[in-house]
């Protein structure tokens, strides 16, 4: 199937149980809450699978896929997926370390949050978007996978709008990163990690 940028793939609450293999483009994952705000878990690309949470546990979905770009994807049943699982323990094992490596990233944003100071998160967070997301731009320096708005960026980091607006200012302004029409491009991945006192 295709889907157009910010066209829905998957539906928060559906009983639903496919699982969806995006074979190119992204996705953003996002939570609704009771009072209709959303929350961005993540960002997928080509290659990355979606929905498996609802296939395993046969329960209704708890986010709500989003293509962030002209997205090809594939519709895999619940049962064919589990049965594949079953009889590849290698691809079992893999999707474990997929899950591992999400959760890894979403620990890592609850601690820079809880630990850092507002200032510090907005880099702190590109930092790991580029290293978690990033692309290389055909015109230099790295672009952080789809379009995030400024009110996504806030909520990945914990902070509020102003603050992002304010410190990707000051970013541009130093020379570090480069705003286009929803797009951030990192010019000076060294010099953010500075700023982020960010180490691998």
């Amino acid at each position: 199937m295709i889907f157009e940028a910010e066209q829905k793939i998957l539906r928060q609450g559906d009983d639903s149980t496919h699982v969806v293999l995006l074979l190119s483009g992204s996705a953003k994952v996002q939570a609704l809450s009771e009072t209709g705000g959303s929350t961005l878990l993540g960002i997928r690309f080509g290659g990355d699978l979606v929905g498996e949470m609802a296939a395993l546990e046969r329960r209704s979905r708890s986010a709500t896929v989003i293509a962030g770009s002209h997205a090809r994807t594939r519709l895999i049943k619940s049962a064919d997926f589990r049965r594949f699982l079953h009889e590849h323990s290698d691809a079992a094992i893999a999707m474990v370390l997929m899950v591992n490596s999400r959760l890894r990233w979403a620990n890592r944003r609850r601690i820079d949050n809880a630990n850092l100071s507002a200032t510090q998160r907005v880099p702190r967070l590109l930092v790991e978007a580029v290293d978690t997301y990033g692309e290389q731009d055909p015109e230099g320096g790295w672009r952080i996978g789809p379009p995030l708005t400024h009110d996504e960026l806030a909520t990945l980091a914990g902070v509020r709008l102003r603050t992002v607006q304010k410190a990707l200012r000051d970013l541009a302004e130093e020379g570090v990163i480069e705003r286009r029409y929803r797009r951030i491009i990192v010019t000076d991945l060294t010099e953010l990690r500075k700023i982020a006192d960010y180490s691998n």
